[in-house]
């Protein structure tokens, strides 16, 4: 998660121009952008674990099938709150190593 939105997006430009569909949906560059895109939307830092954030929130169908389909491995429900969406996006930070 150190390096920034460009470098993402460079590295996945070069994965999409050089892998196969499967390897390029499961690119670690991948879960980065989609980590930090729900962090954007949700007004959320990189391994926020002390939030003041509290309430709902709605978190689309396409969204979490993503993510679902970018984490393969969780066995996570879709969050309906701010406290279940920053435990599982740090989880996710933290398991895989995306900082």
């Amino acid at each position: 998660m150190l390096k920034d939105t460009k470098y993402i997006d460079a590295k996945l430009t070069t994965v999409y121009e050089k892998c196969f569909d499967v390897k390029t949906i499961e690119s670690i560059y991948n879960k980065i952008r989609l980590l930090r895109s729900i962090e954007e939307k949700y007004g959320l830092e990189a391994l926020d674990v002390a939030s003041d954030k509290v309430g709902d929130i709605v978190m689309s169908d396409a969204i979490f099938a993503l993510f679902k389909t970018l984490f393969s491995r969780s066995a996570k429900k879709k969050p309906t709150n701010y406290k279940e969406l920053i435990f599982l996006k740090n989880l996710h930070h933290q398991k895989h190593h995306v900082q």
